[in-house]
């Protein structure tokens, strides 16, 4: 191993290692806690949920609807079908059916969506929004350091990136999945 390759090496990991520290920070009440990353109060101010809630109730972010009402429910099929055996061709449950697996937003063979296979929901949301930021902060400090920053450049590039709005904002969706490479 060359001299700029360890140095690379060593950059990455060092990126690495310091989103995980500031996501263990930031993710510590859904880490050690009862707390789940998921805007699902967003539920209860939809029918039949809406009598759940207390009156004049708000969710903390109305703009994380497509989470809970499409990417959650299409992660519980998936690990439904995939436990049961049934395999994910189809989703009968939309409209009068229409494919599930080829449907692009389900992201269904993404390595993120597996995580929903190995386990349980509330971890594997945990997991897969910490995933798409400790990678993304990985690969943007190598990809600095290819383009000649230093370490410290790089490592401004990979913490400026993967804690950006657009990464932050995206991460419950698909989009992160894809940025984090």
């Amino acid at each position: 191993m060359t001299v700029a390759s360890h140095s690379r090496l060593r950059t990455g990991m060092l990126a690495t290692a310091g989103a995980a520290v500031l996501l263990a920070l930031l993710f510590w009440p859904a880490i050690v806690g009862n707390e789940v990353l998921s805007p699902s109060d967003m539920l209860l101010v939809h029918e039949p949920w809406r009598v759940l809630a207390e009156e004049g109730f708000a969710p903390g972010n109305p703009t994380l609807s497509d989470q809970v009402t499409q990417f959650q429910p299409w992660f519980s099929l998936a690990r439904e079908r995939w436990t049961s055996g049934e395999g994910v061709l189809w989703n009968e449950r939309a409209a009068a059916g229409q494919p599930f697996a080829a449907n692009l937003q389900s992201a269904l063979y993404s390595p993120v969506a597996w995580l929903h296979r190995l386990c349980s929901f509330e971890t594997a949301l945990l997991l897969a929004a910490l995933l798409k930021v400790v990678v993304a902060a990985c690969f943007t400090a190598l990809f600095a350091r290819a383009l000649g920053a230093s370490v410290l450049g790089s490592l401004v590039a990979a913490t400026a990136f993967s804690f950006s709005g657009f990464h932050w904002m995206w991460l419950g969706w698909p989009q992160a999945s894809v940025s984090m490479f």
